[in-house]
């Protein structure tokens, strides 16, 4: 017998978006939009905990959000940096900033939530 799990944000249908999208406004679009609700779903297991998250845990390689200002300007970004790229902090905005913080929040709560203390050491 094959059973199927799917998260509560796969049938929601907010997930990491990989294929690329038309224009680069979309795609940044859809990825600050992704990232917003992984950021309100990792805060809201600090005061309510929970087991899991209702998104999949975002990957090392994926895209973190665009300079704020940049962004605000309509300006494209020469470079798409990832949560394991090297970098200096003046090239992240704040909402990039405050992505790559809840991912290791998220990282946290799931330590914490982890029932066999080797389940979690990937």
């Amino acid at each position: 017998m094959c059973e199927v799990w799917t998260s509560p944000g796969d049938q929601l249908g907010v997930k990491i978006f990989r294929e690329e999208a038309f224009v680069w406004v979309d795609r940044e679009e859809q990825n600050r939009a992704w990232w917003a609700v992984f950021m309100l779903d990792c805060v809201s297991r600090v005061g309510y905990p929970r087991d899991s998250s209702i998104l999949e845990v975002p990957c090392p390689d994926i895209r973190l959000p665009s300079d704020t200002s940049a962004w605000d300007e309509g300006l494209m970004p020469s470079k798409n940096l990832t949560i394991l790229q090297p970098r200096s902090n003046q090239d992240l905005g704040p909402f990039a900033t405050m992505a790559e913080a809840t991912r290791l929040l998220s990282r946290v709560l799931e330590h914490i939530s982890a029932k066999d203390v080797n389940e979690q050491l990937q």
